[in-house]
C-alpha cells in the first residue's frame, strides 16, 4: 500500500504532512473490496484478523534511538551526520542523545534532560541551534552576537536587529546589552521582550 500511495511525485513538507497523507490513503483503502475476496471489504476482514492478534505490550513500545555522545566545545553533539546544541555547562560532557523520527532529546550523566530539538531531515541543514544555550557564552564574548550562527539561525524579527542597532549607536556595549535583554526571558516571554523593543523605539 505504502508503495502504490508514494508512487507519484508529490514532495511533502515534513513528516506530519506525510502521515497525514498516508493516514487518509490508507483509511480510504479500508472501504475498497479486498483484491481477491472481492465479496468483504478491506475493513471487514481486518476484523475478522484482528480476532487473532496478540494482546497489546503492557508497556508502549518506543521507537528511538539511544548513543553516548561527546559535546564539542562548540556546544554540539551529533547524530546521524547533524549536529544539535547544549547549554554551555555541559561542554565537552558526555552525555547520552536520544532519537526519535521527530525529536532530538539530550539528557546528562543522571538521566535528566538538558536539551531538546526537533531533529531536522532538511538535506543541507547540518547543525541546529537553541540560541538560549549560548547566550552565557555571548554575555562573554558579545562582539560576536551580530555574527553568531545561534542567533542567525533563529531569525529573529525586524524589531531585534532595530534595537540592537539603537543599543550600539546609543551604549558603549550595545551588543552586551541585548544579551542582557534576552537573558530577561527567565521571567518574560519572547513576545514580551519583542512588545517592549517596540515601545522603547516608538517612544525614545
Amino acid at each position: 500500500a505504502k508503495r502504490r500511495f508514494l508512487t507519484s511525485n508529490r514532495i511533502f513538507k515534513d513528516f506530519e504532512e506525510l502521515r497525514t497523507y498516508l493516514l487518509s490513503c490508507s483509511t480510504k483503502l479500508l472501504y475498497q473490496n479486498h483484491y481477491k475476496n472481492k465479496s468483504q471489504t478491506i475493513e471487514q476482514l481486518l476484523k475478522i484478523e484482528q480476532q487473532h492478534f496478540l494482546p497489546k505490550p503492557e508497556e508502549p513500545f518506543e521507537a528511538c534511538d539511544y548513543i553516548n555522545v561527546k559535546s564539542s566545545h562548540s556546544l554540539l553533539v551529533s547524530y546521524d551526520g547533524v549536529s544539535y546544541s547544549v547549554p554551555d555547562q555541559y561542554c565537552k560532557r558526555n552525555l547520552l542523545l536520544k532519537a526519535t523520527a521527530d525529536l532530538i532529546i539530550v539528557y546528562d550523566s543522571k538521566k535528566s534532560e538538558i536539551a531538546r530539538h526537533l531533529r531536522t531531515h532538511k538535506l543541507f541543514q547540518k547543525e541546529v541551534y537553541e540560541f538560549r544555550h549560548y547566550l552565557s557564552v555571548l554575555l562573554r564574548k558579545p562582539r560576536a552576537l551580530d555574527q553568531a550562527k545561534c542567533i542567525r539561525q533563529y531569525k529573529f524579527p525586524a524589531i531585534f536587529w532595530d534595537y540592537l542597532a539603537g543599543l550600539k549607536k546609543h551604549q558603549k556595549n550595545g551588543n552586551r546589552d541585548m544579551v542582557k535583554i534576552l537573558l530577561l526571558e527567565k521571567h518574560y516571554s519572547l513576545k514580551q521582550i519583542f512588545f517592549a523593543m517596540e515601545w522603547g523605539l516608538e517612544y525614545q
